[in-house]
């Protein structure tokens, strides 16, 4: 019984220090990030930037980002408004993001 014990509390240490995530959307359209994830989300007038780290075993259910991972996962996703146009400049090793208006 000892052997049994020693076994499950080795099984689930190893999955709460090793990490994992569960990322879905339900039925309202909100999306959920259960478990060992870092989340950073900025906002401004014109952007949404959501950035998320996930370490160990990720489970995503999301149409977006659908699969699975074993070790370390980034996703980046960035919202705009309708008839914009988003671009990446790379100077210097910095990215910077430029938003502009779609030609009507």
């Amino acid at each position: 019984m000892d052997n049994v014990k020693l076994t499950l509390s080795a099984a689930f240490f190893s999955l709460i220090l090793g990490g994992c995530s569960l990322t879905y959307t339900d039925r309202s359209g909100y999306e959920h990030s259960l478990g060992l994830t870092h989340q950073k989300i900025k906002t401004t007038n014109e952007m949404v930037y959501l950035e998320k780290d996930s370490i160990g075993l990720n489970i995503n259910l999301t149409a977006e980002d659908g699969g699975a991972t074993i070790g370390y996962k980034k996703s980046t996703r960035i919202f705009v408004p309708d008839n914009s146009i988003l671009t990446f400049e790379n100077k210097d090793d910095e990215i910077k993001a430029c938003l502009g208006k779609a030609a009507d």
